[in-house]
């Protein structure tokens, strides 16, 4: 079996839904996920975990369920964070034009990403603008590569430079960000061997 390379969280989940359909199929998620080719070499295994996918998002939709009022509040924080990141963006956004530094929203960068140094907010004070500002005026380019779960945006920018700086909003903690986190490694890996709908 290949060396497993996913969270805690997401190791403990697998095994619920092993438990729940293990039998069903007489396929282990883990081996599945363990080893992606030999299960996407027929169309006949592709078939079969297709419904394994199917049977994920049954679990984590069950899960999620439960959650009703984790949900209310995680979203209202959600809508909080959102509304941080048009300020902040609209801060850094002047900021690039009056330091004339192209301010891109790239699909990746390439970076060695441990020496990023980082400056996490929870919300936006007199502070921002100033520091907005002298990051702006030591860089060659910002980059936001902000991430998007469903209609809510939790900012990340990066001030690449000499040293490259980002600044980040402090993601709301939540039983729910990681349940999702760990659906998407899951079907995600689960969608490379599957491959595209025919």
């Amino acid at each position: 079996m290949a060396t497993m390379a996913w969270d805690e969280d997401t190791d403990n989940h697998i095994t619920k839904i092993d438990a729940k359909i293990g039998d069903r199929y007489n396929l282990s998620l883990r081996v599945v996920l363990s080893n992606p080719d030999e299960y996407g070499a027929s169309a006949e295994n592709k078939a079969v975990v297709k419904k394994i996918k199917n049977e994920v998002n049954t679990y984590f939709d069950g899960v999620l369920s439960n959650l009703k009022g984790e949900q209310a509040e995680f979203d209202a924080e959600l809508k909080r964070i959102t509304d941080l990141y048009d300020k902040i963006d609209t801060v850094i956004g002047n900021s690039a034009k009056a330091s004339n530094v192209p301010y891109t929203v790239p699909i990746m960068v390439s970076r060695d990403v441990a020496k990023d140094e980082i400056i996490t907010i929870n919300e936006y004070d007199d502070t921002i603008e100033p520091l907005v500002k002298k990051l702006a005026e030591r860089s060659i380019y910002i980059a936001d590569l902000s991430t998007n779960y469903r209609d809510y945006i939790i900012g990340f920018w990066l001030f690449a430079g000499d040293k490259n700086i980002a600044l980040a909003i402090a993601p709301p903690p939540s039983i729910i960000l990681s349940l999702e986190a760990s659906r998407g490694e899951i079907t995600r890996r689960l969608d490379q061997i599957i491959g595209p709908e025919a």
